[in-house]
């Protein structure tokens, strides 16, 4: 073969690579490099007008800055960007990271995730941006090293020697994926996207890294807005609701004398709960102390009701939804007697009747169950509700002489009780 045909061979192979890194086929091609271990041959460069983006394992992240080969104490890359293994077969989520300064991704803002499957030998990888962030090109390298070579058995992190290169992305592209064949044992990723969109808007979507958000709630902060004397109690039956009827409470009571705690304009406006099957109701005016239901008072709160520490499983059944159960305020009512009297009994029929009130056994029976899988130290939510007992006379001579009632307080009423996430 003479020089001229050796030149033109050259060029065709150029050709071949160009449309095997730039064009529609290359989405699920395999090319091995010169270290056998899918390392990248050399593609031709397409230009891109976005920013850079890599993907960022939380736990198996490699930045390029670190990687140093051959011990000299100095980084071999001086680009930013990372590679995320070894990973064994499996599923994994990452967060996609663009326009960072160096590797800590608080330098970067979340435009996506990137997700891997590994399985049977080969890996899917898929490239997805979030909110207004959209895809300009994709670089994607699978291999059992942490970076690929490029086409002169050089390490690189460059993504024009990535394997799979997708570029000119049709405008608003939101997603690329590519499957790489043929792997063994434990492999990474390094995923490039060019993003397009403006990274003021900052993060789209919940970094993955990061801890879920636990609101702060401080119990002290309601014992201390509580009224430490006693105030002015009323509480109203409901009305006479048809059977298993949509009512929110089996009571309404009424609270003033208590500043913050007052009801407005002396309305009935707190959703109350009987907890006390030994003393009757009295409709009448009386006089109580309010009793936050997570004082740390132990005496007191064992004064108030027979089974404190079902408390934390009270508060819950009070956030949640009755519909949930297809449960009315009778049903409701039912399962708390269970959770704090212990002269509470079922009988022995489908439909009950305890105390005058009428409510359906499996359904009770089901909150109850509920209560028990999820309420084990249950704290309300910031824009849930807090229960708040009506004392008679615990807190006063530790005795009692009518029901003691549990009334609904908003969360929010009481600032500094819940720090919600910001």
């Amino acid at each position: 073969m003479n020089r001229f045909a050796m030149s033109k061979f050259a060029v065709m192979m150029v050709a071949a690579l160009a449309l095997v890194g730039c064009g529609e086929d290359a989405k699920d091609q395999t090319l091995v490099g010169p270290s056998g271990d899918n390392s990248a041959l050399e593609t031709t460069w397409c230009h891109n007008y976005g920013t850079d983006a890599y993907a960022y394992s939380c736990d198996q992240n490699i930045c390029f800055t670190t990687i140093d080969r051959n011990n000299d104490g100095h980084g071999d890359f001086d680009r930013w960007g990372y590679t995320n293994g070894p990973l064994e077969p499996g599923t994994y989520t990452f967060d996609l990271f663009a326009g960072g300064t160096d590797c800590d991704p608080a330098s970067s803002v979340r435009v996506g995730q990137v997700e891997v499957v590994y399985s049977n030998c080969k890996a899917t990888v898929t490239v997805t941006t979030c909110g207004s962030y959209t895809l300009d090109d994709v670089n994607i390298y699978v291999g059992t090293r942490p970076t690929p070579r490029d086409c002169w058995g050089r390490w690189t992190v460059d993504p024009r020697s990535y394997p799979y290169r997708r570029t000119w992305i049709p405008s608003g592209c939101q997603s690329s994926s590519a499957t790489f064949r043929y792997l063994n044992g434990p492999i990474y990723v390094i995923a490039n996207a060019s993003v397009l969109g403006d990274l003021t808007d900052g993060d789209c979507g919940d970094r993955l890294c990061e801890d879920p958000c636990v609101p702060s709630f401080n119990p002290e902060v309601l014992d201390q807005a509580l009224p430490l004397g006693l105030v002015n109690f009323q509480v109203q039956f409901q009305g006479n609701v048809p059977l298993f009827g949509v009512d929110d409470s089996m009571f309404k009571g009424k609270v003033t004398g208590a500043g913050l705690f007052d009801s407005p304009e002396g309305t009935f406006s707190y959703s109350s709960w009987c907890v006390d099957l030994e003393h009757d109701i009295d409709s009448r005016p009386a006089q109580v102390t309010l009793v936050s239901s997570l004082n740390p008072n132990a005496t007191l709160l064992a004064c108030l009701v027979d089974n404190p520490q079902n408390i934390d499983l009270m508060n819950w059944v009070l956030n949640q939804d009755p519909a949930i159960w297809g449960a009315d305020h009778r049903d409701v009512e039912a399962a708390l007697w269970a959770l704090l009297d212990n002269t509470f009994t079922f009988c022995a029929g489908d439909i009950c009747n305890k105390g005058g009130l009428t409510y359906r056994k499996a359904v009770t029976q089901q909150i109850l169950a509920d209560a028990a899988a999820n309420g084990e130290g249950y704290l309300p939510p910031c824009d849930g509700i807090i229960g708040v007992f009506a004392d008679p006379g615990c807190a006063i001579d530790g005795t009692l002489e009518r029901q003691v009632i549990v009334i609904e307080v908003p969360v929010s009423n009481v600032e500094g009780l819940c720090t919600d996430c910001e």
